[in-house]
């Protein structure tokens, strides 16, 4: 049964991918001082990374993630974008061969060019090659939104805090995988 934003029932990153900022990195960017603890700016960098990728439906560093795609669903492959296929197989672990990879602005799907018996489970790779591949604008949002995270880090305060900076929430929205076509 398919989700509604069509991603596949089962899907996990199988090699987790490398960090796009190290604490380093934001503790230059936002000129802390160099005692500032690392361990929790390096856990503000992974859920402030994990936001993005969630809200873009991309893979920001290369990893590898296998889905599995049931009868009616569509292989729309839930993060972009595509590097390569490594596998395709069957419900019977047989290899799949016969498909066409497709890609509508964001998004890449894969259409069988024959019946193949599901669930099908797709292995590849997504993600840009490094850090430095990233669009500015992503690696940017990233840094703010550790920023953020890092300036308030209570969930309750004496106004009310939001989990996500409101620009940040329309960046994403706008740059997702999500929105169509372009």
């Amino acid at each position: 049964m398919p989700t509604a934003d069509n991603q596949p029932t089962k899907w996990e990153v199988t090699a987790a991918p490398a960090a796009i900022f190290i604490a380093a990195d934001i503790i230059r960017w936002l000129k802390l001082s160099d005692s500032e603890d690392t361990g929790d700016i390096d856990l503000a960098i992974s859920a402030a990374t994990d936001f993005a990728e969630g809200k873009l439906g991309a893979a920001l560093m290369q990893q590898t993630i296998r889905a599995t795609f049931y009868d009616g669903e569509e292989l729309r492959l839930p993060r972009t974008p595509l590097v390569t296929i490594s596998a395709i197989t069957d419900q019977a672990g047989n290899a799949v061969t016969d498909y066409v990879i497709r890609h509508a602005g964001r998004s890449t799907w894969i259409e069988f060019t024959r019946s193949v018996l599901r669930p099908a489970t797709v292995v590849y790779v997504a993600g840009y090659a490094n850090a430095a591949a990233i669009p500015a604008a992503i690696r940017h949002a990233i840094r703010s939104h550790v920023g953020t995270m890092l300036a308030n880090r209570e969930s309750v305060g004496k106004a009310d805090l939001k989990g996500v900076p409101q620009g940040l929430e329309d960046f994403y929205r706008l740059h997702s995988r999500r929105t169509g076509i372009g």
